[in-house]
């Protein structure tokens, strides 16, 4: 795709005003050991939105529980040995939940995955910047926001992306690998019955030729 010079323009004003905003990752990729559970909290306030969405990468049959619980000890979501997951909701009061990442139901394997939060709180830091920011046009200061978020979605979604394609690419290069011993193993099992009937074979005939 072809950018036109404008948005270019737009696009390297916000890199070199708000860099900070670039490099702050909100996709991170953590492991649970076994036997363990990773917890993490947010606050919220009324109205907020927040999408969550998570994948496991390596590890055991790639799964891992979720849930999301108020400070009330409120059970807002949850989903039982999922290797993927997506969720979004709308805070319906001011308050702090906490999302865990549980890999207590295995006693081996340690699980690798990679999760993205998006919360208010990079709305938030993007307008305030914006408001700190002296001496460029309120239209371009919306087409800088708009950009904002656009980088933002697209860097979420290609680590997401990234981390699914190397979920699948291991469960592929796994099945390959347990197709070609499979198939090494029933050759060697075919030579060896073949080899038998030939003995067999013999033996039979030289049986009969001595009667």
């Amino acid at each position: 795709m072809i950018r036109t010079w404008p948005t270019l323009l737009l696009l390297s004003l916000f890199i070199a005003a708000f860099p900070s905003y670039v490099s702050s990752f909100n996709a991170f990729t953590i492991t649970i050991a076994a036997h363990d559970k990773q917890c993490f909290v947010e606050k919220l306030k009324h109205g907020d939105p927040v999408d969550m969405s998570y994948q496991v990468n390596e590890g055991g049959d790639l799964d891992v529980d979720f849930w999301i619980i108020s400070d009330d000890n409120r059970l807002l979501y949850s989903s039982h040995k999922q290797s993927t997951d997506t969720y979004g909701f709308i805070a319906d009061r001011d308050g702090q939940i906490e999302y865990c990442f549980s890999n207590q139901m295995t006693s081996v394997a340690d699980k690798v995955l990679t999760f993205i939060f998006e919360g208010p709180e990079e709305r938030v830091k993007l307008m305030e910047q914006l408001d700190q920011t002296e001496g460029i046009a309120e239209p371009l200061q919306r087409e800088i926001e708009h950009l904002a978020n656009g980088l933002r979605a697209i860097r979420d979604e290609q680590s997401y992306m990234v981390a699914r394609e190397r979920a699948h690419r291991n469960t592929a290069e796994s099945t390959n690998s347990r197709v070609m011993w499979w198939a090494l193993i029933e050759s060697i099992l075919l030579i060896g019955v073949c080899l038998w009937q030939v003995y067999y074979l013999r033996r039979f005939f030289e049986v009969k030729r001595v009667v």
